[in-house]
């Protein structure tokens, strides 16, 4: 048995511009040089517990916020705004 490779296209690399590009043809093509990268890489198996973990750790957040859905998460969440001075003052609590 040889290795497996898998292909990987950042989003500013040449095929994946040309296949927006084809995708939506009457869009107009404004970028011309890419400065994404593309290329085989090898292949490390299935992303099934990766994605488990994601989401252990989503329902987790959930917990933390008392919400046990996203409509719920988004009801109980409050966006404090807050300065570099702020984050440093919480580093230094911890």
């Amino acid at each position: 048995g040889g290795s497996v490779y898998k292909p990987y296209r950042g989003m500013a690399s040449i095929s994946a511009i040309e296949l927006r590009y084809a995708v939506d043809r009457y869009s107009r093509r404004t970028k011309q040089v890419a400065e994404g990268i593309e290329g085989l890489v090898p292949y490390k198996g299935s992303v099934y517990k990766i994605v488990q973990e994601i989401i252990e750790a989503l329902k987790a957040g959930f917990g933390y916020a008392g919400a046990s859905n996203i409509e719920e998460l988004w009801r109980k969440t409050v966006f404090i705004r807050t300065k570099p001075r702020d984050s440093r003052d919480i580093i230094q609590k911890i």
